[in-house]
C-alpha cells in the first residue's frame, strides 16, 4: 500500500482518511476520490494542506434513491405490497382490501431538503400530478 498514488474511498470505509492515515498507510498518495456524494469520512482540510486533492461523485445514487422513494410512495398509496402478499398467500384480494388505497394525483407531497435527490423526487411527483411543497433553509420559497 505504500506505493498507492490514488485512493477511492466508499462510505462503508471503517475509518477516516486523515493526515495520519495517509502518512502511515499511503505516503505516496496524490489524490482521493470519495465514491459518493459527501466527504463524511475524508478530512478534506487536512489533505489539502498536504497538497492532495479530494473529489467526490455528487450525483451518486440520485436517480436510484428518487426512484425507490417514488416506488415506496406509490406502493403505500395503492396498497400494492399488502395486496401482492395476499395473492402470494393464495388469496385473491377482495374489494374491501382496497379501502384506503388512494390516488396520488392531486395529493400534496412535502419534501424536506431540495438538493439533487429532493429535486429528482419533485420531478417524479409532478409527473404523477402531485402538488409539491418543500422546506430547505438553503432555497428561496416559491
Amino acid at each position: 500500500t505504500r506505493s498507492v498514488e490514488e485512493l477511492m474511498c466508499w462510505h462503508h470505509f471503517a475509518g477516516r482518511v486523515t493526515r495520519r492515515f495517509v502518512e502511515e498507510k499511503f505516503p505516496a498518495l496524490r489524490a482521493v476520490v470519495r465514491v459518493g456524494a459527501g466527504f463524511d469520512n475524508v478530512d478534506v482540510a487536512a489533505l489539502a494542506t498536504m497538497g492532495i486533492p479530494v473529489a467526490n461523485v455528487p450525483d451518486y445514487g440520485t436517480e436510484e434513491v428518487a426512484d425507490s422513494a417514488m416506488a415506496m410512495l406509490l406502493a403505500l398509496a395503492r396498497k400494492t405490497y399488502a395486496l401482492a402478499n395476499r395473492v402470494v398467500g393464495g388469496e385473491w384480494p377482495r374489494s374491501e382490501d382496497f379501502v384506503g388505497a388512494v390516488r396520488v394525483r392531486g395529493k400534496t407531497l412535502g419534501i424536506v431538503g431540495l438538493g439533487r435527490i429532493g429535486t429528482a423526487m419533485v420531478l417524479r411527483a409532478k409527473a404523477f400530478g402531485m402538488r409539491v411543497v418543500f422546506y430547505d433553509p438553503e432555497k428561496v420559497d416559491g
